[in-house]
């Protein structure tokens, strides 16, 4: 309680963590963190793992970690009881398989995929509303619970681990709302276009709204993510400066710092963004460039053009109205 009242809430993710906010609360508690880190312990106290019940037995424990140190070997308790407790001889017994076959597990069913052919067909949908907070691992998550409970039969990959063949044009940064996403997935059998629309938006949550199927060619080559249209608005009594864009149109390098799991590392954002324009004193027309180098999120290029601080970012406001692929 006192490291959360010093402001420790989001400590396990490793960007939120701070040492000095844990070294404090220690400190206001009265406690040296080193009399549970680093002391050497007796067998003879109690310790923290005492309370978990395994069935073998302290003692036995405690002459295994000498035999460890001597660097002696432990039998095999199936030749000879070594008495760890597991086993009471009454109710529970040792299990032992010396002569046969090892039994074996319960076989997983197979992919029911039917038979015959099967056909691609690409799929346009909207992500809007509460929607927008789903992850884009949610999202594919959803969108196959979805195909089952409507009945599409779809086609798995082959090999040890067969998956369903769904593949995104891309994945939408998260609170981002979309007028046109795209999925592409592969189905047995040669179900009518107009059906699939109307039972698969019957089983998709509010916000995720299916707004047209067309069947594919299995030659066509899969179009990629070529641009992305946005429209960005900031809270009211935000002004974004002309100057500050003008200067990054003229540019030919633009650096802006991210942040993730390896640090802090910069990217050149000027060839992502196509077209950057203003259209109110707080509102964005955005159109980036998806290239084979390092991408960056409207919000970074938004944040890093007009150099805005937390305050007036926060409550900003993302959608995606079109999407080029090519």
């Amino acid at each position: 309680m006192e490291a959360r009242s010093l402001g420790a809430e989001y400590d396990a993710w490793t960007e939120h963590f701070r040492m000095g906010t844990w070294e404090e609360a220690f400190r206001c508690a009265g406690l040296d963190p080193g009399f549970y880190l680093y002391r050497k312990r007796s067998f003879d106290e109690v310790l923290p793992w005492d309370h978990i019940h395994s069935g073998v037995t302290k003692a036995y424990l405690k002459g295994e970690r000498e035999r460890a140190q001597t660097e002696k070997t432990t039998p095999d308790c199936r030749e000879k009881c070594l008495e760890c407790g597991v086993c009471d001889h009454k109710t529970v017994y040792p299990v032992l398989f010396r002569d046969g076959d090892l039994p074996h597990g319960p076989e997983k069913p197979a992919l029911k995929t039917a038979p015959g052919r099967s056909n691609k067909h690409h799929i346009t949908f909207t992500k809007t509303g509460r929607a927008r907070f789903l992850g884009h691992l949610e999202l594919v998550r959803t969108f196959i619970r979805a195909f089952r409970r409507a009945g599409l039969n779809l086609v798995y990959s082959k090999g040890f681990h067969p998956m369903p063949k769904i593949s995104f044009a891309c994945a939408l940064p998260l609170g981002t709302e979309s007028m046109q996403e795209t999925v592409d997935i592969e189905i047995a059998g040669t179900p009518g276009t107009s059906s699939l629309e109307e039972s698969i938006n019957l089983q998709l949550p509010s916000g995720i709204t299916v707004i047209s199927v067309e069947e594919v060619p299995f030659d066509k080559k899969k179009e990629r993510l070529k641009e992305s249209h946005f429209l960005v608005s900031l809270k009211n009594g935000v002004k974004l400066q002309d100057d500050y864009l003008e200067t990054f149109l003229k540019s030919e390098y633009f650096p802006v710092v991210k942040i993730n799991k390896k640090g802090e590392h910069k990217i050149n954002i000027r060839p992502l963004v196509k077209s950057m324009i203003l259209v109110s004193p707080n509102r964005i027309r955005l159109i980036i460039q998806h290239t084979s180098g390092p991408q960056s999120k409207p919000a970074e290029i938004v944040r890093g053009v007009f150099s805005l601080d937390e305050s007036s970012v926060s409550g900003m406001k993302i959608l995606k109205t079109n999407q080029v692929l090519g």
